[in-house]
C-alpha cells in the first residue's frame, strides 16, 4: 500500500529501541534507547504502553499506514507470552499485523545476519542459542532472573546485594554501587520488592564498570561468567569450537572479561554490540519478511 510503513521494536527487560521504516525499507525515524523495556513474564504493561505511546505520538504522520509491527522481545519464548506482548504492542499503535519473535532471534538476525554461530544476550537477563544463519536452536531452558540468567546483570546484582549485607564488599566498591558504605537487609528487600526488581537489581551491576579493576569485582565478574560458560558447555558443546556474537549492556560493558572466560571452552567472542537494532534494520531492509 502506498505510504505504508513498518515499525521494528527490540524490547529488552530494561529498555527498548524502535525504528520506523518507510516503504523502501529506509529508516524514517528511530526511538530509544532511553525508552523503557517490558517483559511479559514479569512486568505489567501499563507504564510501558503509556511511555511508548507518548514517544511515538506525532512521529507517524496520519497519512502513513502501518503495515506491520515486528517485535523482538524479552520473555517471549512461550506462546502465551508472545500473545501478551502482541496485545501490549497493539495497544500502542494500530497496524495490520503484529509479529512477535524472541529477543534471541532479534540478536541473531541483528548480529549474525546470515552467518552461523553462537548467539548470546547478556543484559538484564541472559539467553543463548545456536543460529545456523536462518533458524535458532535453543535447547537450554530459561529459568528467569530468580533461578537462572547466569552472568546477567540481574545475576551479578543479586550476588552484590548478598555480599553487601554480609559485609564482603570493599568500602570504595560499596560507595561506587550504592552511593554509601552500607546496605541493610531491609534496603535489599526493597530492591527485591520493587515494581521491576530484575531491572533495578541489574542496574547495580552496571555500576561496577567504574571499579572493574578492584580484585573483588574481578572475582565476582569472572565467577558469574564462568558459571555462564559452564551452562553453555552443558547445552551447546556439540557446536564448539565456534564464534560467539553477543549483545546487551553487560556483554558490551564487560566484553574483555567475557571473552577471557569463554575462550577456554573454544568460544571466540567476535562481535559484541550494546543492542542489535542497527543490524536488524539492515536485515529487514534486505529480507522484508512477511
Amino acid at each position: 500500500m502506498p505510504g505504508s510503513v513498518e515499525l521494528i521494536a527490540d524490547i529488552g527487560g530494561s529498555s527498548s529501541r524502535w525504528a520506523l521504516l518507510d516503504g523502501a525499507g529506509e529508516v524514517a525515524q528511530r526511538f530509544g534507547p532511553a525508552l523503557p523495556g517490558f517483559n511479559p513474564a514479569v512486568n505489567s504493561p501499563g507504564e510501558f504502553v503509556e511511555a511508548i505511546s507518548t514517544a511515538l505520538q506525532g512521529a507517524i504522520p496520519h497519512q502513513k499506514h502501518i503495515a506491520r509491527i515486528t517485535v523482538y522481545g524479552a520473555g517471549c519464548g512461550a506462546e502465551e507470552r508472545k500473545l501478551g506482548m502482541k496485545e501490549t504492542v497493539s495497544a500502542i499503535a494500530k497496524s495490520d499485523e503484529v509479529v512477535v519473535h524472541t529477543d534471541l532471534l532479534g540478536a541473531a538476525r541483528g548480529l549474525c545476519g546470515s552467518a552461523a554461530g553462537m548467539v548470546l544476550i547478556l543484559g538484564t537477563g541472559m539467553n543463548a542459542g545456536w543460529y545456523d544463519g536462518k533458524d535458532l536452536s535453543r535447547p537450554m531452558p530459561s529459568l528467569g532472573w530468580i533461578l537462572g540468567d547466569e552472568g546477567s546483570g540481574a545475576d551479578i546484582g543479586k550476588q552484590l546485594l548478598s555480599d553487601a549485607v554480609h559485609g564482603r564488599i570493599p568500602d570504595h566498591v560499596m560507595r561506587a554501587v550504592f552511593g554509601r558504605g552500607t546496605c541493610s537487609a531491609t534496603e535489599v528487600l526493597g530492591f527485591v520488592k520493587s515494581e521491576k526488581p530484575n531491572s533495578v537489581i541489574a542496574a547495580l551491576a552496571g555500576k561496577l564498570s567504574a571499579v572493574r579493576s578492584d580484585p573483588y569485582v574481578t572475582r565476582l565478574i569472572n565467577a558469574r561468567f564462568t558459571a555462564l560458560g559452564a551452562l553453555l558447555d552443558q547445552y551447546f558443546s556439540a557446536y564448539f569450537p565456534c564464534s560467539v556474537s553477543a549483545t546487551g549492556g553487560i556483554a558490551h560493558g564487560f566484553r574483555e572479561e567475557l571473552g577471557t572466560c569463554l575462550r577456554p571452552l573454544g568460544l571466540d567472542l567476535q562481535h559484541v554490540m550494546p543492542d542489535p537494532m542497527e543490524g536488524l534494520i539492515a536485515w529487514h531492509r534486505v529480507q522484508r519478511p512477511h
